[in-house]
């Protein structure tokens, strides 16, 4: 019983660890004369997660070091951005 107890507990800290590496990542996205794009989706590559930009061109993911963010919208080319240490992300 004390090994199944202790199985247990090892893999639930594990599961915490997976879920720990995921972190909020604020970002602007910005046309190219710098106004805010509205309604720009965002979205991390080979994922399901996404995102909008607001009225102002903010949004926020979670989203891990490493991951790349998929940024598209009507009438801009799509751009790939790599999620790195920082916690936030400007994207023109």
């Amino acid at each position: 019983m004390r090994k199944i107890v202790s199985l247990f507990t090892l893999l639930m800290l594990c599961t915490v660890l997976v879920f720990a590496q995921t972190r909020p990542i604020a970002g602007r996205v910005l046309d190219e004369s710098g106004q805010p794009v509205v309604g720009a989706s965002i979205s991390i590559k080979g994922t399901n997660t996404g995102t909008a930009a607001n009225a102002n061109g903010e949004f926020t993911i979670n989203a891990k070091t490493g991951d790349v963010l998929v940024v598209s919208a009507v009438g801009i080319p799509n751009k790939e951005v790599t999620v790195g240490s920082g916690s936030s992300i400007s994207v023109s």
